[in-house]
């Protein structure tokens, strides 16, 4: 598993396209901007990878109200603050045991040598399974 920290929205997106995280926690108190700014930015401008990837707000606003702006703004999950961290990691782990076995069933469906190239694995589904 691999980590890496930004300090502020712009910090985030730069390395969210350089290095295209499975998983993105984000506060939602950030300096300059908020995580709704960086959830939304994510979600329309960062291509296919900001579409797709599981976003987590953690924060210490618990209020209702907040959460369901959270979770339509973008975010998948939201935990607050003092975070459990067992339930924490407990979910990222799910999570990436989830992502995981999607990964290996999708690549057995394909095999292993794909006849679409280097496109990307959900390009790839995308192309053997088209939607209706």
């Amino acid at each position: 598993m691999e980590v890496q920290a930004a300090s502020s929205v712009q910090k985030g997106l730069e390395i969210f396209v350089q290095w295209q995280p499975d998983v993105l926690v984000s506060d939602i108190a950030l300096p300059n901007e908020d995580g709704y700014s960086l959830i939304h930015q994510l979600r329309t401008n960062a291509g296919e990878g900001g579409e797709v990837v599981l976003a987590i707000a953690v924060t210490g606003y618990v209020s209702e109200k907040m959460r369901l702006r959270g979770l339509g703004a973008g975010f998948d999950l939201w935990f607050t603050k003092p975070l459990d961290l067992d339930e924490f990691i407990g979910v990222l782990t799910c999570l990436a045991i989830c992502r995981q076995s999607s990964y290996a069933i999708a690549q057995s469906i394909l095999g292993h040598a794909s006849k679409h190239g280097e496109l990307s694995l959900e390009k790839q589904l995308s192309a053997t399974f088209p939607s209706k």
